[in-house]
């Protein structure tokens, strides 16, 4: 099973945007992603990521799959970052780990496979 976390920031939430030359596999790629997030409702959405690269890779595409379907903002821990910056063009925003121990989660399970449920997911986080 997957689990999707759902959680509300504080006003201050520690989050950062991989700069340019972290998002870009190659020093001559153009960037053509925000550096801000699209307006969506409140909250954050990331992924409890385990397991080696395959695993994240696909958590990854979950996550960003499944908050775009539903008008959310996803965010990755700093270990994903960790793991997929260097082979990848990274351009979910990374939460800190202060402030990852500060939100009060709310776990989804999700299936092995994309359900029709899964566009709408109620409820505010």
């Amino acid at each position: 099973d997957l689990l999707l976390e759902l959680g509300s920031p504080g006003p201050s939430a520690g989050l950062w945007f991989p700069t340019a030359s972290e998002r870009l596999p190659f020093p001559n790629a153009t960037d053509k992603s925000p550096t801000t997030p699209p307006t969506t409702e409140r909250g954050m959405w990331t992924v409890n990521s385990a397991g080696r690269l395959g695993n994240q890779m696909g958590e990854y595409a979950t996550l960003y799959a499944l908050a775009k379907m539903n008008g959310r903002q996803a965010y990755i821990l700093p270990q994903m970052h960790q793991q997929l910056a260097p082979l990848f063009r990274i351009t979910l925003p990374v939460v800190s780990s202060d402030v990852v121990r500060n939100i009060r989660w709310r776990n989804y399970r999700l299936h092995d496979w994309m359900s029709e449920e899964y566009r709408h997911i109620k409820g505010k986080y």
